[in-house]
């Protein structure tokens, strides 16, 4: 039930979906030549405005992305794992591909670590998180991947069966490397706007490790004219990303899962 209501959660709170709604609404009651018709087109107004303004989304999100902001690991430091959380691959059998999207920094990272010697091995957990698709796990593909860039199986362990965060934190505490061996040093890799919800999914199930953050999206907050004045789809995407999150924090925290 979890994952279904994580996927209808996205598509309500995607702010292009709220302003493509505000306008049909507008445009119905100007055809009715109704006296909301006024009110509903400021809303529209307000609402494309405010989600499409860089600076703001910037700000906003560079600051929701502080919560972590230094990587934990030292030059004299060797963790026991890295786990990685997915959701950064798909596969394309047309083109016998990996298709990676932007969060490709999470498993990029374990793999540069592993080969500096600052881990001595990874978990891999996500599942097939579509509902609409059928692939194979993630972890399995990133687990090829891996291979792919000399890093042995016998360094891998692969959880695929996690489809939303709380299942990813659920079934690492479930792998034996996990809970048979608490004392371990774990690092925990995701996408610094995720990590906050990440961690505390993790810390609610008990698991020890040391937040390290990757794919940063907002690292400074610039101020140029372009940056301040100009309408940006990429400041959609950002606000898309915090009210995912913001929800799910939510949610997670009115199920108990954090």
């Amino acid at each position: 039930m979890s994952f279904l209501i994580s996927k209808i959660a996205g598509f309500a709170t995607s702010p292009l979906v709220w302003i493509i709604l505000s306008m049909i609404v507008t445009f119905v009651l100007w055809i009715r030549r109704a006296n909301a018709t006024k009110a509903w087109l400021i809303i529209t107004i307000v609402l494309s405005v405010v989600m499409t303004n860089p600076l703001l989304a910037n700000t906003i999100f560079h600051y929701w992305e502080k919560a972590h902001t230094t990587p934990a690991v030292s030059d004299t430091t060797r963790y026991d794992y890295a786990i990685v959380l997915s959701g950064m691959v798909s596969e394309d059998p047309a083109h016998n591909q990996l298709n990676f999207g932007e969060s490709s920094d999470r498993i990029l990272e374990a793999a540069k670590l592993f080969h500096a010697k600052k881990v001595c091995k990874i978990i891999v957990t996500g599942g097939n998180a579509s509902i609409y698709y059928q692939q194979s796990p993630e972890a399995k593909l990133l687990t090829e991947f891996l291979n792919s860039i000399g890093v042995p199986d016998s360094c891998i362990v692969s959880e695929n069966k996690a489809r939303n965060t709380y299942e990813n934190a659920l079934f690492t505490a479930q792998l034996p490397e996990i809970s048979q061996n608490t004392a371990a040093q774990n690092l925990l890799i995701t996408s610094a706007y995720h990590m906050p919800r990440a961690a505390a999914c993790f810390r609610n199930q008990g698991i020890n490790f040391t937040p390290h953050p990757v794919d940063y999206y907002v690292s400074d907050i610039k101020t140029d004219f372009h940056s301040i004045f100009v309408p940006s789809i990429a400041a959609l995407e950002k606000w898309n990303i915090l009210l995912h999150e913001w929800l799910g924090w939510l949610y997670y925290k009115t199920m108990g899962y954090i």
